[in-house]
């Protein structure tokens, strides 16, 4: 049995295709919110902040995937499914987590994760730690801008990064989960090429086939945008953190962890946008809030 914590999530949702079409008893941790779910997928109510509302849903379950949205929580959240699977049998997790790169300065997601990434190795349980790059799907918050107005706004300069599809990372998730050969590693993911924000908005109006250019924002105004998005303040001050380290150059580098691990070249920011063509249309769906 596989459990699948953050199975509304960007990569969650993959996660839950991927095990359904290979038939992989799987549930998910459902809060609050209610989702759809393959009709073979069952899913139980369970509250991470509260270690006594978690014990039905770790019954019967030898594999863990844990991806939490980043927030000032997290560590509790993912520490608490931690000591979960410890106490009801678990055997391995597969953990989200961010790519940090050296002389980058640390930030509060970086620590976050690095706290957890600490409990998981400590607890004996063996693991698998995907450290990613920034999604592609993370335009689709842009939406709005790029179909609507036509631009790609960031505060990015000519930098360039190394964006991956989520639905690789998906893969390999499922993968580490189903297979030995990923037992206390940890991969590094990155797209198969680093574009700047100029090159993305070319493909993107090549692909929509309407004109997009790219808008380059200052901190400043990326971060009154943000504010009036109604972004936390918190939130804001790291990705403007975030988009400070990927100008001084530490968003470009490729990793060949996932290509390998796929067994194929890692998708293209072309076969991305293709796919997702008609969901940058759908602009009553869009959320707004980031520029990655």
């Amino acid at each position: 049995m596989v459990l699948v914590i953050g199975a509304a999530g960007t990569i969650g949702r993959e996660v839950i295709k991927l095990l359904s079409a290979r038939a992989v008893e799987t549930r998910a941790l459902i809060h609050r919110r209610k989702i759809d779910l393959p009709r073979d997928v069952s899913a139980c109510y369970g509250d991470l902040l509260n270690p006594e509302s978690l014990p039905a849903a770790f019954q019967n379950v030898n594999r863990l995937f844990l991806a939490t949205p980043s927030d000032p929580l997290q560590i509790a959240k993912e520490n608490n499914a931690v000591k979960a699977a410890l106490k009801y049998g678990c055997q391995h997790i597969v953990k989200i987590s961010t790519l940090r790169s050296k002389g980058e300065t640390r930030s509060l997601l970086a620590s976050w994760h690095d706290s957890i990434e600490h409990t998981l190795m400590d607890s004996g349980i063996s693991y698998t730690i995907l450290r990613c790059h920034n999604f592609m799907q993370n335009l689709l918050k842009a939406r709005v801008d790029i179909v609507g107005r036509g631009v790609l706004p960031a505060p990015l300069g000519t930098s360039k990064i190394a964006l991956l599809d989520a639905r690789d990372v998906a893969e390999v998730s499922v993968n580490a989960l189903l297979e030995d050969d990923h037992q206390n590693r940890i991969y590094r993911l990155t797209g198969p090429k680093a574009l700047s924000y100029r090159e993305i908005a070319e493909i993107l109006s090549a692909i929509l086939k309407i004109s997009i250019k790219y808008e380059d924002l200052t901190e400043e105004t990326a971060k009154e945008r943000l504010l009036a998005e109604g972004v936390p303040e918190w939130q804001v001050t790291e990705l403007i953190n975030l988009y400070g380290q990927f100008k001084a150059g530490h968003g470009t580098k490729v990793w060949p962890d996932l290509g390998e691990l796929l067994g194929r070249e890692a998708t293209s920011f072309q076969q991305f946008a293709a796919d997702y063509a008609d969901q940058f249309f759908d602009l009553e769906n869009a959320e707004g809030g980031e520029f990655l």
